[in-house]
């Protein structure tokens, strides 16, 4: 279990910097950025999207569709890394993307967001 999904300040101070509650969505780009620099678990980001909802806002973004070859980088780079023996994390897939650290974000949220589709 995630010790950083149990801190109910970190939790909080995710929902303050988007201002829930108050909101009915939010997207993942505003997730991403109200992360910011934080290493997550997907513990942590399940946490996040059931406080948001819990507070009655939806979570995702209108445009879907235009995340998708995002993720298809991000993925790309990561699957590069671990090949190589690399460790895999925002900052190193972002490095060997050429994207920025917080759109690799924007794409592993996303990725939840497909996963809990399902």
């Amino acid at each position: 279990m995630s010790r950083r999904a149990d801190e109910p300040t970190w939790l909080d101070s995710i929902l303050e910097r988007l201002g829930i509650p108050g909101r009915t969505s939010v997207s993942l780009d505003e997730i991403g950025e109200a992360i910011g620099g934080d290493w997550v678990t997907p513990l942590d980001i399940e946490r996040v999207f059931e406080a948001i909802e819990s507070h009655g806002a939806r979570v995702g973004d209108e445009a879907r569709a235009s995340l998708a070859p995002l993720l298809g980088q991000v993925l790309k780079a990561a699957r590069a890394l671990r090949v190589a023996g690399g460790v895999v994390t925002p900052s190193a897939v972002a490095a060997a993307s050429g994207l920025e650290e917080r759109e690799v974000r924007v794409a592993l949220l996303y990725a939840e967001v497909l996963a809990r589709g399902r």
